[in-house]
């Protein structure tokens, strides 16, 4: 062997001796030890906080709902609510507390919901949703303990419960609680979220005035009884006919009025007030002067077919209607916006019919 080749063998072993021992083996398939993960921890989600009462949410009114009170304490305590006019964020309510109906107007604004107009006896349907003569605030934000506000009369109403546990006949509710504070008196009343006023305690001199929701009832129209006259040309009479009528929420009275004037009794042989082609355009009231103004298109006068007498009659028949209707004993007529006139009566602006039963009678059937 040659020398070089002796002296290098032993450094070749060495060196491939090093290299087998620094390679790594292999492992089966399947055994690799797993990487370690960074973990990073969840950051927990923010749970959002409720959102803050308001005054609308206690702004309830529902169309064709009623709501009955039950009362102790004063013989009036007891009522029936429905809702005539709803639309925009007001609220036009009739309360009938068997001794009278009375029209409210609330309305939604300025952070609160404000009672804006009122008025007794009124028996009939007519919007009031524009008119105002109150500007009382029932429920005012913020809906906290504490908040309060001064009323007209120098009472102070105030928020004093937020969540109060209410019982009534109709059933228990979580309820906001407002006091009014007067010189003599204090009156609690709750409002539930989505149906409005649930209960209310009158206390004065000693004596304890409650009325409290007893029942709630769905798809319940306002009905009303009215009269209507047509002239009955053989006696020179106007006879009137006394007749059940429905309007459900946000429907005028209108329409009814008009249909019922072009209904005549069956077989009764009367004329019929209005013809089938006589539209009316509108009705306004005039509280003051206790006027109520109706105003036709001019099928009233060009369908009338009519002689003095028989005018007349139907003249006497249109303003006892609505007359009566409106509780109101002076009634004008227009003809497209303008005094009605005749070949035979001519109204003069200013001037007006007068109500009057006299030469009527009611109608019996045959």
């Amino acid at each position: 062997m040659d020398k070089r080749l002796r002296k290098t063998a032993p450094a070749l072993l060495l060196c491939l001796a090093l290299v087998t021992a620094c390679t790594p083996v292999p492992k089966p398939q399947g055994t690799a030890a797993p990487t370690p993960a960074r973990v990073t921890p969840a950051t927990p989600a923010k749970t959002p906080a409720p959102a803050a009462d308001t005054a609308a949410d206690y702004f309830a009114f529902k169309a064709d709902r009623r709501l009955t009170y039950r009362g102790t304490g004063n013989e009036f305590a007891s009522y029936v609510t429905l809702v005539d006019y709803l639309k925009n964020g007001v609220a036009q309510t009739r309360q009938d507390n068997g001794g009278t109906t009375t029209v409210f107007v609330y309305a939604l604004g300025d952070n609160a919901i404000k009672r804006v107009f009122s008025r007794e006896e009124t028996y009939f349907k007519y919007d009031f949703t524009a008119t105002s003569n109150d500007d009382e605030v029932l429920v005012k934000e913020p809906i906290r303990t504490g908040n309060s506000w001064t009323l007209g009369d120098g009472s102070v109403r105030a928020i004093t419960a937020v969540d109060k546990k209410v019982t009534t006949p109709s059933g228990t509710y979580r309820a906001l609680e407002i006091t009014t504070t007067g010189a003599e008196s204090a009156q609690k009343d709750y409002y539930a979220k989505d149906i409005g006023l649930v209960k209310s305690e009158f206390a004065s001199g000693g004596n304890t005035v409650t009325s409290e929701l007893e029942s709630i009832e769905i798809g319940v129209f306002a009905k009303a009884t009215v009269r209507f006259y047509f002239p009955e040309f053989d006696r020179q009479k106007a006879v009137y006919e006394e007749r059940a009528v429905e309007t459900k929420t946000n429907e005028d009275a209108v329409p009814n009025l008009r249909l019922g004037l072009q209904t005549i009794p069956f077989g009764s042989g009367l004329t019929k007030t209005l013809s089938d082609d006589t539209k009316i355009l509108g009705v306004s009231l005039d509280d003051g002067k206790g006027i109520v103004t109706v105003d036709f298109s001019k099928e009233l006068i060009e369908k009338m077919n009519a002689g003095t007498a028989l005018e007349g009659l139907i003249i006497k028949s249109i303003t006892n209607t609505f007359g009566h209707y409106y509780g109101m004993d002076k009634v004008v007529i227009h003809v497209e916006g303008k005094p009605y006139e005749s070949g035979h009566v001519m109204l003069r602006p200013g001037e007006y019919f007068n109500v009057s039963d006299d030469g009527t009678a009611e109608y019996q059937a045959p």
